[in-house]
């Protein structure tokens, strides 16, 4: 999935289809049934590891597969905080 497109990279977190028997905490399960899985446009359900984020040179990307809906972007981006432990830090 990607998470930040810049001019000559992009910064993805990994998707599988396999999903663990128990999730990590880091972990998102994207199920059928959902908004979010339809719009995905995802085939099985899946797992998005927040824990496996990299950045990849935009020539090797392969296209778009789907969107992310609202919803499933706000779950990434609390999951995204929760792991890095951005809720814990006061506003200045």
């Amino acid at each position: 999935m990607v998470l930040y497109e810049g001019y000559l990279d992009v910064t993805v977190a990994y998707i599988s289809g396999q999903i663990p028997a128990k999730p990590l905490p880091s972990d998102l399960l994207i199920l059928p049934g959902t908004p979010s899985y339809t719009n995905a446009g995802l085939k099985e359900p899946s797992v998005l590891s927040i824990d496996k984020i990299m950045i990849i040179d935009k020539m090797k990307s392969e296209g778009i597969i789907g969107s992310a809906d609202s919803d499933l972007k706000r779950k990434v981006n609390a999951k995204i905080a929760e792991c890095l432990m951005f809720n814990d830090i006061p506003v200045i």
